[in-house]
Formats: C-alpha cells, structure tokens, sequence
C-alpha cells in the first residue's frame, strides 16, 4: 500500500505594502507624540528660564530703584536742612556789614556786635559745611564757599569800598545757594537726577 506524504501548504507572506502602512498607521502618530511631548517639556524649560531671568532683573530693578530713592529722600532733606541756615547766615554777614563802620570807629557796641556776629557765622558755617560734605549738589557747596570767603571779608575789610565789596559777594553767594537749594529740592520732588552733575555734563556734551 503506498504511503502518501502530507505537505501542509506554506503560510503565503505577509505584503510588504501591509507592514509599511501598519508602520505608517502606528509608528508615525506614536513618534509624533513623543516628539510633541519632547518638544513642550523643552519649551517648559524655556519659558520658565525665561520668567526667573526676568523676575531677576525685576527684583534687581527695585532694589535699584528703593535705594535711588533712598538717597534722593536723604539729599532733599539735607537740603532742606540748609534752607533755615542760609537764612541765619544771611542775617549775620548783614550784622557784620552794619557793625563795620563802629567797628572802625573803635566803638564798642559795635566791636561786641561784630564778635556776636562773627561768632554766630562761625557756628553756622561748621554746620552747613558738615551737611554740604553729604550733598549731591556740588553748585550748592561752592556757593557756600563762596559766601563764607566773602563774609570773612567784611570783618577784616580796611576800608569802606572793600567792605561794601565783600558784603555784595557775599549776600549774591547766599541769595544763589538759597535759589540754587529750592531748584535741586524741586527737582528731586519731580524725579530729576539726584547729582546736580549730571545735567551740567549732559550740557557740557551737548556744547562739545
């Protein structure tokens, strides 16, 4: 009796056009969705690089900012300091200037008047030097210097012309040190620039 041989036919092959378009169907939507949440989390970062670096510099930016006004708050009141004090200085340098002609004279009224007067220049003038030293506003020190110079002048004037001389110098200098002091005030009050330097080297560059 022959034998017969059973052969179970072969599993026919898979297309090739169907695993490409499993492929296509499947592995593109997943690498999609891979590459979408690679690309946020880098954007995360980015945007939360990007709001410290700029709570940095808005941090920074008001520290900056509360120490300007710090200084300018100090710079106002010590002029304002001096306001008061220009106005005891102005009223001694005219005892001075009234008191000189007596004073030549020998009288004596009029030498205590002189001393009274010089004496209380004297201690207005430590005072306004010591708060000048602090100031911002160099124009309001070198008026200052300039009144005090002119007012030592009065007492130890030979003549009449020279006294008259020393006494103009010396009230124009307090007349623009007061002018000078109400500006600078005005002027932080309005936001200006806390050194009076500041404008005068913007003007010194605009002329170059």
């Amino acid at each position: 009796m022959p034998i017969e041989i059973l052969i179970a036919p072969a599993a026919p092959a898979a297309p090739v056009a169907d695993s490409v378009s499993d492929l296509v169907k499947y592995g593109v939507p997943v690498g999609t969705l891979i590459l979408g949440i690679v690309l946020k989390a880098a954007m995360d970062e980015f945007s939360a690089w990007r709001k410290e670096k700029k709570a940095a510099k808005s941090e920074a930016e008001r520290r900056k900012y509360e120490q300007e006004q710090r200084v300018r708050d100090r710079e106002r009141e010590n002029l304002l300091h001096l306001l008061p004090l220009l106005t005891e200085a102005r009223d001694a340098i005219h005892a001075m200037h009234g008191a000189w002609p007596g004073q030549q004279a020998r009288d004596t009224k009029a030498m205590i008047a002189m001393t009274d007067a010089l004496a209380k220049l004297a201690t207005t003038q430590s005072t306004m030097l010591e708060i000048a030293a602090r100031l911002h506003s160099e124009s309001v020190g070198n008026d200052l210097l300039v009144m005090f110079k002119a007012a030592a002048g009065i007492g130890t004037a030979l003549n009449g012309e020279n006294a008259k001389r020393a006494f103009r110098d010396a009230t124009s200098a307090n007349s623009s040190a007061a002018k000078t002091v109400g500006q600078r005030i005005r002027a932080l009050e309005l936001g200006g620039p806390i050194s009076d330097q500041v404008k005068a080297n913007a003007s010194k560059k605009a002329g170059d």
